[in-house]
């Protein structure tokens, strides 16, 4: 007789939905290992990850995680304030790149 392992696993849902709460154009991946969300707890759950990307994806946000290096003039730009104007001025340059810090 040959004994078999038997292993519980979670089952992940995986949902792909429009969020139409504050950006109707942005797709947001729910995992879940719940098989059905209440409404009002996706509900809630989306609000709470649109108030956390507001808060992350402002321009000032993108310059504290970003860096600038300018290969025309061997500089590393890390201050947000001069990455903001980099970005503004000379991105387009070429060797000019954003450089994230993470």
């Amino acid at each position: 007789m040959v004994a078999t392992n038997l292993a519980v696993r979670k089952i992940l849902v995986v949902t792909v939905q429009k969020s139409n709460m504050h950006d109707p154009n942005r797709d947001i991946l729910v995992i879940s290992t719940k098989a059905h969300l209440d409404d009002a707890l996706y509900s809630r759950e989306l609000a709470i990850l649109h108030k956390i990307l507001f808060e992350i994806e402002t321009l000032s946000g993108y310059c504290r995680c970003h860096e600038i290096i300018d290969v025309n003039k061997h500089k590393v730009i890390r201050k947000p304030m001069l990455v903001q104007q980099a970005i503004r001025d000379q991105l387009h340059k070429p060797f000019v790149f954003a450089f994230c810090k993470n």
